[in-house]
């Protein structure tokens, strides 16, 4: 084989697996830290819908407790 053919050839792999390399970095920097967020943004969601729903059962407690004693409206 040629030397020149043969450095092409050795150009040609080492720019595939270059190439190869940043499409992995940028799914892993983009898509998956992507999914990350939206999975951090879901479980504060979810916290947060549960708290509002004890607060809420708190309230309704405290409001049938005050009219049981007769102070409620």
């Amino acid at each position: 084989m040629n030397p020149t053919k043969a450095a092409a050839t050795i150009a040609l792999i080492v720019t595939v697996i270059a190439a190869g390399y940043l499409c992995v970095t940028f799914y892993e920097d983009k898509v998956l830290r992507n999914n990350q967020i939206e999975a951090l943004h879901c479980a504060s969601c979810i916290s947060a819908k549960e708290a509002a729903i004890a607060n809420w059962n708190y309230v309704q407690s405290h409001i049938e407790l005050l009219q049981a004693q007769g102070e409620g409206s």
